[in-house]
């Protein structure tokens, strides 16, 4: 897919803010990375997990000038807000959404916006984001056209979603790959949990990459993953479409994985909506 050589506004993203003096110590507590280590214009993947270790949400974090930036998917922000404010307790810090700020995206260094907040994607360096007010960029960006989300596919990063939400461990989203998980730094919401299946057992699930022909008309059905008897075998994350076929990420059950059974993404009614899945790596 071709690079844009505009600015790609990333609708599907919004950003938090969170400064002050207990900041730093307060998303210490809260995320899976370890935010002490975190220098100034560097980002991090991560995640937000509540206290049975499911994973509330993925985010990037960035620290620009004494603030810190937390990507993370537009339809989780409630969710993620109101559990941090839970949580602030008497910690000074403030934590804010800015509805008039957006997240945008460039494939290339442009210099013309050095000014702005930028930083480079923490899993892919061709990329990185711009955080500025809308009306700067209104009539000098593309829309979201699929070479994002394609990019993020393959680099395995993970988006979840309002179906996917508190649904997976860290192990299955591919978060220990990617240095997502720290588990040097302490305690955090379902840090015990998260740190024995390390340790002491197995992930049912894992990220995977796929492909599978689908007609687009069904694309707002796309979630659960089933095998030919129609039992529960996975679920689809982030996905776009590629090529006249669907790609995305989905967390598959190990087993399914290792003896190449036959699996379909099915509607409610676990009727399959395409040909088999094809996993891709």
């Amino acid at each position: 897919m071709k690079k844009p050589t505009k600015l790609i506004a990333l609708k599907h993203l919004v950003c938090l803010e969170i400064h002050g003096n207990d900041a730093r110590s307060f998303l210490q507590s809260q995320l899976t990375i370890d935010v002490l280590k975190l220098k100034p214009g560097q980002s991090r993947v991560g995640a937000y997990c509540e206290p049975k270790g499911r994973v509330i949400s993925t985010f990037i974090l960035a620290l620009i000038d004494d603030v810190f930036l937390m990507i993370l998917p537009a339809v989780l922000i409630d969710t993620v807000m109101q559990t941090l404010l839970r949580y602030r307790m008497r910690a000074m810090l403030e934590i804010e959404y800015q509805k008039n700020s957006s997240v945008f995206g460039c494939s290339q260094q442009l210099e013309s916006l050095d000014s702005l907040p930028s930083f480079v994607h923490p899993m892919d360096p061709s990329r990185s984001f711009i955080y500025a007010q809308s009306k700067q960029f209104e009539n000098n960006h593309e829309p979201i056209d699929g070479y994002w989300e394609s990019a993020d596919i393959n680099s395995e990063m993970v988006w979840l979603n309002e179906l996917t939400t508190a649904q997976h461990l860290p192990q299955s989203l591919g978060l220990l790959a990617n240095n997502a998980v720290d588990f040097d730094k302490g305690c955090y919401p379902g840090q015990e949990i998260i740190a024995r299946l390390k340790y002491l057992g197995q992930p049912k699930y894992a990220l995977c990459r796929f492909k599978v022909e689908i007609d687009p008309a069904h694309i707002k059905q796309i979630n659960l993953i089933r095998n030919a008897s129609g039992k529960r075998k996975g679920q689809c994350l982030n996905c776009t479409y590629q090529n006249n076929s669907l790609a995305g990420l989905a967390a598959i059950s190990v087993s399914s994985i290792t003896s190449s059974e036959d699996l379909f993404i099915v509607d409610e009614n676990s009727v399959p909506l395409g040909n088999k899945i094809n996993i891709t790596g």
